[in-house]
């Protein structure tokens, strides 16, 4: 199970697809979940640092779907909750998702006992954008937003209100 673990986890912050079994069995179980065949043709970590409330490694796939998702891991190593329930995360993506608002990547698959990585992990659709770093030093020191401009600051931040006011307009009982 050790060396099962280490195949798909990570470093410090990257998940390594460095073992072609590892990366193989990903593709295989994600392949059974999308019902056709994958194989994945690209890894990455998202440029923008973080990671710290969960791990997250941008995965390209060929073959039956031509596609880009993120895959989301519990951390490993030091990070933000003393406890992590990425199915509760799952669920809550998955809902939202089904209601079309506010507008979230669509939850494709997840491994909530960590049978696949050796932790428990999730997939969903990859969404293009921009994401604050959480690092030191944070979006608030240095970075992308900092350096931006009053106008494209205050368009950043009236999104961010924008999305969490659709997040609690959301009726939570559908």
């Amino acid at each position: 199970m050790a060396a099962r673990a280490n195949a798909l986890t990570r470093g410090r912050r990257a998940m390594r697809f460095a073992d072609p079994e590892a990366t193989r069995r990903f593709a295989r179980w994600l392949s059974e979940r999308l019902a056709v065949e994958v194989e994945v043709t690209g890894v990455a970590t998202p440029g923008t640092g973080g990671g710290w409330s969960n791990e997250t490694v941008i995965v390209d796939l060929a073959g039956g779907v031509q596609a880009r998702v993120v895959v989301r891991l519990r951390p490993d190593g030091p990070s933000m909750f003393r406890a992590y329930d990425l199915a509760r995360e799952y669920a809550i993506l998955k809902a939202l998702s089904d209601v079309g608002s506010p507008r979230v990547p669509e939850p494709i698959a997840i491994d909530p006992h960590g049978t696949v990585a050796g932790r428990p992990l999730f997939v969903m659709r990859f969404v293009a954008g921009r994401v604050p770093s959480d690092d030191r030093p944070g979006f608030a020191e240095a970075g992308w937003l900092f350096e931006a401009s009053v106008d494209e600051q205050r368009r950043f931040y009236r999104g961010l209100v924008r999305a969490i006011a659709e997040v609690h307009a959301v009726d939570r009982r559908h």
